[in-house]
């Protein structure tokens, strides 16, 4: 099987790594793919370095996001989907690195098994690539009754270098990454393909290594933000999650419970502008967040009257 493979890459400020992820690009076994590189408006040499990748091979390709497109990385990943030729699709970041053998063996389950999708295993790593941490959370090979389930209760995580795609499991759906999230972008866009049901297959081989800490990312940025900022911005996501399991009737009395939970803490704690507490209480009142109207009660009092109406905590 010598299928095209389409790999898409963000770039935002990654000068001084990027070319350790495009080498591993270029290392790996498999030869017959194109890498699509789309820069969100990079303020140091990024660009450059993606160029001198370009020049020097063919199947290095590089466009800038198109002012059209929200900023983001979200956006990038949407643009370069479009942009893509390949049988098969693999996101993949900016500061992560692919050990050689990644893509074969992804493209291997795939070929074999006709299947939609295939998760491999990754492993983590701060400064030395050679000192990685081999993610120690279960696999869903053995769980996939419901993997959108093991994703939010933490028993499993996907996320873009772990997982290929085949394009037209991903053609068949009307939305990829959602552009107006903040946070948890990709916890949403698996939790939402995993409830329409694709055939998955898993690879138990180390696939990807990623980069944690020492460098700019949304995560660390995220970490800067007040907690009421946080819990607004993750409450948002959450929504989102909550609505696909909904829509794919899904949502069973424990991940209902589970919703609930996430939920009344954050309306417990949070200390937002005045109206946008409000939205968000009569949210949680249609949808049943609280166990009780009598409680909900207390605590919008307490909360929306100690909210700050200052606009910069939003």
């Amino acid at each position: 099987m010598n299928e095209l493979v389409s790999i898409i890459i963000p770039i935002y400020n990654r000068a001084s790594i990027l070319a350790e992820t495009l080498d591993s690009i270029i290392s790996q076994t498999y030869k017959n793919f194109e890498c699509i590189l789309v820069d969100d408006g990079s303020t140091d040499n990024s660009v450059d370095v993606a160029n001198s990748y370009v020049k020097r091979d063919t199947r290095f390709k590089l466009y800038i996001r198109p002012s059209t497109y929200k900023k983001g990385a979200c956006s990038c990943r949407n643009f370069g989907f479009e942009k893509s030729t390949g049988v098969f699709i693999q996101w993949f970041d900016s500061d992560d690195l692919m050990l050689n053998n990644m893509i074969e063996d992804k493209v291997n389950a795939l070929s074999s098994n006709t299947a939609d999708l295939v998760v491999m295993r990754y492993a983590t790593f701060i400064d030395d690539f050679k000192d990685y941490v081999v993610d120690p959370r279960k696999s869903i090979k053995n769980r996939t009754d419901n993997p959108a389930f093991e994703m939010i209760s933490t028993d499993f995580t996907a996320n873009t270098c772990q997982v290929m795609f085949r394009k037209l499991f991903l053609s068949s759906h009307k939305q990829l990454f959602n552009n107006n999230l903040q946070k948890n972008q990709e916890t949403e866009f698996f939790i939402r393909l995993f409830l329409s049901k694709p055939k998955l297959v898993f690879n138990e081989n180390l696939g990807a290594l990623v980069r944690r800490d020492g460098h700019i990312s949304l995560s660390s940025t995220f970490d800067k933000l007040s907690e009421s900022k946080k819990r607004l911005i993750n409450i948002m996501a959450y929504f989102e999650m909550y609505n696909s399991f909904r829509n794919a009737n899904k949502l069973t009395l424990e991940i209902r419970q589970f919703f609930n939970n996430f939920f009344f803490k954050c309306l417990q704690r949070m200390e937002v502008d005045k109206k946008v507490y409000l939205k968000l209480f009569l949210l949680g009142v249609i949808n049943n967040w609280f166990p009780s109207f009598i409680l909900a009660l207390k605590i919008f009092l307490k909360r929306y009257f100690l909210a700050n109406n200052k606009s910069s905590n939003l």
